[in-house]
């Protein structure tokens, strides 16, 4: 693709995302998405790991929350709220660089937990959602980084296919996930109007899906 065909794309999406935002305003929320399937491929193009000598890659404790959860706003998120989420058993993974955490996400283990398409996992699945980074460190790489090494973390606890949702218009975190090897499982719209009406329809299949979703 052209850089300018590429340029139009990128705006196009954008422009979309700012008025289904809008919509939401005022109670109409029109949500594209994509389900997507994220495994380790040696093929695929992943974070130099030179560069991130100096930085820690690991699952925290609760005990770390307190420090880790200063990360973004995580959609307003208290400190408790996180916290609930280690009880209920979900895996927080984070990076760490000159004894402050920087970046954060999280995995759970039993289900897809988006909840217009939740499903149930396997054992050796993970649903990924909820990664953060802090302000000084965006535009360096993080994302890709803690992507890369949560998949072998979880690897090492026999979870060797891991799903999260994009939505479809957010181009930047589609194009991350597939240089690390993601792959577009299908493409769902959720519709909710005024919290009263909702329904989620899957738009287009582009390969095989998992049980749970046929």
């Amino acid at each position: 693709m052209k850089i300018q065909n590429l340029k139009k794309t990128i705006s196009h999406g954008l422009t979309i995302r700012k008025l289904l935002n809008r919509l939401s305003r005022y109670g109409i929320s029109i949500t594209p998405y994509c389900v997507v399937r994220e495994e380790e491929n040696q093929s695929s193009t992943s974070p130099a790991t030179d560069t991130f000598q100096s930085y820690k890659a690991t699952f925290i404790s609760s005990s770390d929350l307190a420090e880790a959860h200063l990360i973004g706003d995580d959609n307003g998120k208290l400190l408790k709220d996180l916290e609930q989420r280690m009880l209920n058993g979900h895996l927080c993974f984070a990076i760490k660089h000159e004894q402050k955490y920087i970046a954060r996400m999280w995995c759970d283990l039993q289900e897809f937990n988006f909840p217009p398409c939740e499903f149930s996992l396997k054992s050796n699945e993970s649903y990924l959602y909820a990664a953060e980074i802090a302000t000084d460190y965006r535009g360096r790489g993080i994302a890709p980084f803690m992507r890369s090494q949560c998949y072998k973390a979880l690897g090492n606890l026999g979870r060797d296919i891991n799903y999260s949702y994009t939505e479809y218009f957010n181009t930047p975190a589609m194009r991350f996930k597939e240089k690390l090897g993601a792959t577009r499982l299908a493409l769902y719209v959720h519709i909710d109007l005024f919290g009263k009406f909702s329904i989620n329809w899957r738009l287009k299949t582009y390969t095989d899906l998992p049980s749970q979703l046929r």
